[in-house]
């Protein structure tokens, strides 16, 4: 039976004090060899992942097994993480030594392994992170190494790099070649700002929709929601409510802190607008590049 693990739309953070280490991610490397511990071993090739749920800050739970993680859409230049994922043997976690990656999108996806003891490379479980640079579906293969060369099974993984997301009644207009470019603010000189604006419409011609959440990237900020001359919501905006059938014009801006070394830098992030009943969602990744003059040109430029 194949268990898909659908990854939350947001990035999931898990505080776990300073157990996180920083990504692992090693090149794709061959099977381990076959030892005395194939009796602890299912019939897919070896221990089978397994999702772990935390009952507490520093306790966890082994529960359903894996054999799929689904990334599902991800605005292109933000990140996703799984839920937290372990390798079960004698009903407790297994000690991963690194994670290889197989596939033609690897690129796409990354590991952080959680240490289990004082040990080097002894870890107790992993987290992936799918962070796709360009729009299209992305697949690869996640395979562990376990102490002992205990043989495991590996994880598939899959997502999709989107510029927009449009979901139910709710949809974004007016941003250039949006089947592979988010907004784009350009090159700007630290110090200063850029602005770009977009639609975001009503599909439903009978209802009003009730945007609850405004959710965007650090670095950005939605300046304004117009819906005609008299009607204008100042930023901060944190809520509003599209009447039926009608359009919103949005203002995002960037405006790039002054406090990085390199002569210029790039600002990716996203912005989403979602309904209070939750079935209706639209947005757009952003993207943006700060220079320290004078400008000299090494980053190619947004979505390319």
């Amino acid at each position: 039976m194949m268990h898909v693990l659908l990854v939350s739309q947001m990035p999931r953070y898990y505080y776990l004090q300073s157990l996180i280490l920083s990504l692992l991610i090693t090149g794709c490397q061959g099977a381990s060899p076959t030892t005395n511990h194939e009796a602890a071993t299912n019939h897919e090739g070896g221990l089978q992942a397994r999702e772990i749920e935390f009952t507490s800050l520093s306790n966890y739970r082994i529960t359903k097994p894996i054999t799929i993680i689904d990334f599902k859409e991800v605005y292109l230049g933000t990140n996703v993480t799984s839920v937290p994922v372990t390798w079960e043997t004698d009903h407790k976690s297994a000690t991963i030594k690194a994670i290889t990656f197989a596939g033609q999108s690897t690129k796409a996806f990354a590991a952080e392994l959680v240490r289990s003891s004082e040990k080097k490379k002894a870890y107790s479980h992993v987290f992936f992170l799918f962070s796709p640079s360009k729009a299209g579906e992305f697949e690869a293969f996640a395979k562990p190494r376990l102490v002992d060369d205990v043989q495991a099974a590996g994880i598939k993984l899959r997502g999709m790099g989107v510029a927009v997301i449009n979901q139910g009644n709710l949809m974004s207009y007016d941003i250039p070649d949006s089947l592979k470019k988010g907004l784009d603010f350009g090159r700007i000189p630290v110090g200063t700002l850029s602005q770009r604006k977009f639609q975001v419409k009503n599909l439903d011609t009978l209802h009003p929709v009730d945007i609850s959440e405004v959710i965007v990237s650090s670095d950005f900020e939605v300046k304004t929601v117009k819906f005609s001359t008299s009607l204008i919501h100042q930023g901060p905006v944190r809520s509003f409510n599209i009447p039926k059938g009608a359009m919103a014009e949005v203002t995002v801006e960037f405006k790039p802190p002054a406090g990085f070394n390199d002569n210029e830098k790039l600002f990716t992030g996203s912005i989403e607008f979602r309904s209070r009943a939750g079935a209706s969602r639209t947005g757009a990744s952003l993207c943006g590049i700060a220079f320290h003059p004078p400008d000299i040109e090494s980053i190619p430029g947004c979505y390319e």
